[in-house]
């Protein structure tokens, strides 16, 4: 800290939140060029083609599968535009903005889990993945109804303080 001048962590936060949605989207789209991050066998007109090499043991007689980091792209896309404009609108302290964008992350991932292929162990009934997913959203959740701002009530004293009876100053 030189000149008394320090980071402040809620501003960087607040420009953090929608960057970091951002650059996950870039991220998604890069798996497609690596042919990774795909889900189940498909044959729906947007399903992408995946070549023998990257198919997983037991699907190698599928050519065509869902485009899972489609979906990823367009919902850290959807996020990063909606925490940007709830970080305006309802002014947002970077801490809330950061949760809101943690809480948008992990409800998608939870929604998109399922059609992703993948042999992760089975905890609680649910794919390790989906229960991270599960803690970092209830978690975010936690935080931002802990934190929300207070409405200003006007204060009454309980009773008043012997400076201000109701006793004429003398």
């Amino acid at each position: 800290v030189k000149g008394g001048r320090r980071l402040r962590f809620g501003p960087v936060a607040a420009a953090a939140a929608p960057a970091i949605a951002f650059g996950l989207t870039v991220a998604a789209l890069g798996n497609w060029f690596s042919q990774q991050d795909f889900g189940h066998p498909s044959s729906l007109p947007w399903a992408v083609a995946i070549a023998p090499a990257h198919r997983p043991a037991g699907y190698e007689n599928f050519a065509t599968f869902q485009p899972l980091f489609l979906y990823q792209a367009l919902w850290a896309a959807a996020a990063g535009v909606g925490v940007a404009v709830a970080t305006s609108r309802l002014s947002l302290r970077g801490d809330r903005a950061l949760a809101l964008y943690a809480a948008a992350y992990a409800a998608g991932g939870f929604a998109l889990f399922w059609l992703g292929i993948g042999h992760l162990p089975v905890v609680f009934g649910l794919r390790a993945g989906e229960l991270g997913d599960a803690a970092v959203l209830v978690g975010a959740a936690v935080y931002l109804v802990r934190t929300r701002p207070t409405r200003n009530k006007a204060y009454q004293p309980a009773h008043k303080s012997a400076l201000e009876s109701d006793s004429p100053v003398l």
